[in-house]
């Protein structure tokens, strides 16, 4: 959904938000009715409580007290009822996994998972979820129109979310480095997962602000969900084999594997790093952000190296000069104008950007420790972050560090042949935090000259 769909009231949105899940949850609970025995249901029917009922407490502040407390009570009955058929599913699937399947174990869950199967389906039966429903929606339309905290209803919807979700990040950051620990208990790990999943719910409500560039985060979230999820699906099952010591033991075996799995996951995709630009993506809601158009461009064939000439005082052939012109007047009939071009203090590239100026029509021309053939991408990055917002740069440098910055913009581990004299065209949807960057195209020497 797009920024222009958000509504400015901060009231109006809760209410929405908070009322559709309602709705869902009403779809859920009927299929749920009608089919108690399909365990895919009654997983969906557990998570669209799991959603509604976050909503309920993210935004409890624009509801009658009252009327939280009578919707809440009825769903963690539902809820438990629920959770106790699935650990009885898991614990079966984790006996089948360890070779216990026809072990006198696996027949006694199966007997005590139709038990708690019977009592949920009798609680759905009784539950009447179409008149709940209705009359929760009545409920739901009412309430103090000034909501109250941590919510300000004076500022917009955006402004919240970039007050409000950092911190929420914050305490996620915080909470997951400890569960990551060499030493850390089942217990810890399992508080992260529910405050993992609480955040995700959260951020799930905001996406209309965010936009589909949130969809990446929600998906490495949800990731982690899973690897914490099947540490505690051991934890959960063991408590229900305890008597047969084997099995446990089989299951108890499984355990370590997995949490090498989650910490290893936790590094790669949650980075001390990667708080930083949380803070700064999530921040930047109330900023309406178009990011920056990047034009990333190696330097031209350059003199040879030798005894007598320093690397950084390597100038460009006459032939590397004219093949860099013709790329730059093919991409100019592109419409590109740059507000800047950022050059790498070598002689090669300040001759490549002096090139780019004259084509571009650019006086801007910057060096830059950040463009030298070492230099780390997410310290560019940072100096790009104070350009203004939909700004176009022409970036000029060295391989390998250009291809390390183009996988940095895109978020992704590409490997790039980057010709000398090559323009690379990158468009950002983000100027702090992530870059969410997607490549337009490539233009060569070559391909300029076949254009021409």
């Amino acid at each position: 959904m797009k920024e222009s769909k958000v509504p400015r009231s901060m009231t109006r949105f809760a209410r929405t938000q908070t009322l559709a899940r309602l709705e869902t949850l009403a779809k859920e609970w009927k299929r749920a009715s009608v089919s108690p025995h399909d365990e895919e249901t009654i997983h969906d029917f557990r998570v669209a409580i799991r959603r509604f009922v976050q909503c309920l407490k993210l935004f409890q502040a624009f509801f009658r007290a009252g009327a939280i407390s009578k919707i809440r009570k009825p769903l963690k009955k539902l809820l438990d009822r629920c959770g106790d058929v699935r650990n009885y599913d898991i614990a079966l699937e984790l006996l089948r996994e360890a070779g216990f399947e026809h072990d006198p174990a696996a027949a006694d869950l199966r007997r005590m998972r139709r038990r708690r199967e019977r009592e949920l389906e009798r609680r759905l039966i009784r539950s009447k979820s179409r008149q709940r429903s209705k009359d929760w929606r009545a409920q739901l339309k009412t309430g103090p129109e000034s909501g109250g905290e941590p919510w300000d209803s004076r500022a917009t919807v955006s402004e919240n979310a970039s007050r409000i979700l950092p911190a929420m990040a914050a305490e996620f950051f915080t909470a997951g480095t400890r569960a990551a620990l060499p030493d850390a208990s089942h217990e810890t790990m399992h508080t992260f997962r529910l405050l993992a999943k609480r955040l995700r719910y959260t951020l799930e409500v905001f996406s209309p602000v965010y936009g589909q560039e949130l969809n990446r985060d929600l998906a490495a979230i949800r990731e982690l969900q899973d690897r914490l999820g099947a540490i505690n699906d051991c934890v959960a099952s063991r408590r229900l084999i305890k008597r047969n010591s084997k099995a446990d033991r089989a299951i108890r075996l499984m355990v370590p594997a997995r949490e090498t799995e989650f910490r290893a996951y936790w590094e790669r995709e949650f980075s001390p790093e990667s708080a930083a630009a949380w803070d700064g993506w999530l921040a930047s809601a109330k900023q309406k952000e178009r990011g920056v158009n990047i034009y990333i461009l190696r330097h031209a064939e350059a003199e040879p190296a030798s005894a007598r000439l320093r690397d950084a005082d390597r100038g460009l052939t006459p032939q590397g000069r004219r093949a860099v012109e013709r790329t730059l007047k093919a991409a100019r009939r592109t419409k590109l104008a740059p507000d800047a071009i950022f050059t790498s203090p070598l002689l090669r590239a300040r001759q490549t950007a002096e090139a780019a100026s004259s084509v571009l029509e650019c006086t801007e021309v910057r060096e830059t420790k950040h463009l030298m053939p070492t230099a780390p991408p997410a310290l560019l990055w940072k100096e790009l972050g104070a350009l203004k917002n939909d700004g176009v740069v022409v970036l000029v440098g060295h391989e390998p560090q250009l291809s390390r910055v183009i996988g940095f913009l895109l978020e992704s581990p590409v490997v790039v042949d980057l010709k000398k004299g090559a323009l690379v065209r990158i468009e950002t949807r983000s100027q702090h935090g992530p870059p969410r960057g997607v490549l337009k195209w490539m233009l060569t020497p070559r391909l300029a000259r076949s254009s021409n």
